[in-house]
């Protein structure tokens, strides 16, 4: 497949979402909507089929995947309610789904095998692939092998035309200032980072500065409202933990917690965020579902303590998507591609950067307070208590925004980073791919296969089924 520059807005501040994981909702949804705009007619019958050597088998329903898909090819908007309980749709709709599960291999963890059937016989069989973050490439329509990731309008002989379904779009004649951290590290380090990060994305789309901001604006707000819904209670029966973000205020009222405003707010933001997504209530995949309360704990905290605004906070946002974009562009946000350290561990490098544009800090610093928190979480791995992407994900959100805050106040106090951004990423990246796939987003290995994780999945699967 070919590799497009990452987009800011459809690859790292988002997308935005419902459900537990990026990788399998939000990627899965996509992958829905473009087939749905090719097949352009009314579904009688779904067909998805996947690989035992993938992912899928053990996260298609747990996970999310199968809301995000079909919600994407029923074309239900993400912000629709129906989105959580879509199944019950797609039976009022009187649409047949079946899931075949095969051992044939796969060469990426995430592929979705679809075919679509219209009631007059025709159908057509499309190949997507969720690479991690929400971002996906349909790689093949009816054997024609083909490189979508819905950016553009495009047509394909004989099968039908796209139209971009995704935040931004991409202007292929784009002429970018740079591309990776290590190009990036030739720019003018005392320039702050969200310049340039509306530089790049302004060359790759092709679209006015003003509207880009206003979009990172957007995601803000969605981030001020996934904290808020936390915060005032969240009700879903199919998750490990319930309610808990109101804890933190109420030790800290008896005295019964360490003494820390910063903490605590890190903490009860972290929560509430985490709550929202396992509720299926909005929130903004940066870069991750799994990771998706590091960077609104970290900003929105510093925001409420000691009050930046939101322009301020907007520009942090605009620094934290350059950085999630040097890490796409080298390496993955995918879990099942190199565990948990390419989703809560980029999230936490990404965040570093955010702090120090908060403080006004040069681009150079914000590369080297990235770099810095990015070498502190190499080798985490993802082993999902339950297979639900909540434990122990809350406890690495909360870890990797405190890591972000460290390695920025560090570098911003004047303490070297010693290796550059480029490098640090490149580690990662080897690090990740090396570790054994039971530790990468499968639900075989580590929590996963502890006696009480089992018995918590066993009680769940209980539920659904009765």
């Amino acid at each position: 497949m070919s590799k497009k520059p990452v987009s800011i807005f459809n690859e790292v501040l988002g997308p935005v979402m419902r459900g537990p994981s990026s990788s399998h909702t939000a990627g899965a949804y996509r992958i829905g909507m473009v087939a749905r705009e090719l097949f352009g007619r009314k579904i009688s019958r779904i067909l998805v089929s996947f690989s035992s050597k993938g992912s899928l088998p053990t996260t298609y329903v747990s996970q999310g995947s199968e809301i995000g898909l079909m919600a994407g090819l029923l074309n239900v908007p993400i912000e629709d309610e129906k989105v959580p309980h879509i199944m019950d749709y797609v039976r009022s709709l009187g649409i047949a789904v079946e899931t075949v599960v095969h051992d044939k291999d796969c060469q990426h963890p995430n592929i979705y095998e679809v075919t679509l059937e219209a009631e007059d016989g025709y159908s057509m069989d499309c190949v997507g692939v969720s690479v991690g973050g929400g971002m996906s490439k349909v790689v093949e329509v009816n054997g024609l092998s083909v490189d979508i990731d819905g950016d553009e309008d495009i047509e394909i002989p004989g099968i039908g035309r796209l139209s971009r379904v995704l935040p931004v779009g991409y202007d292929r004649n784009a002429v970018l200032p740079f591309r990776d951290a290590e190009s990036f590290a030739l720019m003018d380090p005392d320039r702050e980072m969200w310049e340039y990060a509306l530089d790049y994305e302004s060359a790759r789309t092709g679209m006015d500065r003003d509207y880009l901001f206003s979009l990172a604006g957007y995601i803000y707000d969605v981030m001020r409202t996934s904290v808020n819904t936390g915060l005032n209670g969240t009700v879903w029966a199919d998750r490990i933990l319930g309610q808990q973000s109101h804890l933190v205020d109420a030790a800290s009222r008896k005295g019964a917690n360490v003494p820390s405003p910063l903490l605590h707010t890190l903490e009860k933001y972290a929560m509430a965020v985490m709550e929202c997504k396992s509720s299926y209530g909005l929130i903004v995949a940066v870069p991750t579902a799994g990771s998706c309360a590091v960077v609104p704990s970290v900003i929105l905290s510093l925001c409420d303590l000691y009050g930046y605004s939101k322009d301020m906070a907007v520009k942090a946002l605009l620094a934290v998507g350059l950085i999630g974009v040097f890490i796409a562009e080298r390496s993955t946000f995918s879990a099942e591609v190199a565990g948990c350290q390419a989703e809560c561990g980029a999230a936490s490098g990404m965040a570093a950067a955010g702090v120090v544009q908060l403080r006004g800090g040069s681009s150079g610093k914000a590369a080297a307070a990235a770099s810095f928190a990015l070498q502190n979480i190499l080798g985490m791995v993802c082993d999902p208590i339950a297979k639900r992407v909540e434990a122990p994900c809350l406890g690495k959100n909360v870890m990797c925004a405190l890591n972000a805050v460290s390695a920025a106040d560090m570098v911003l106090a004047g303490a070297d980073a010693l290796l550059p951004l480029h490098e640090v990423i490149a580690a990662m990246d080897e690090v990740g791919r090396a570790i054994p796939r039971e530790y990468r987003c499968t639900g075989l290995g580590g929590l996963s296969m502890c006696p009480t994780s089992l018995k918590i999945e066993e009680t769940l699967s209980g539920k659904q089924n009765g």
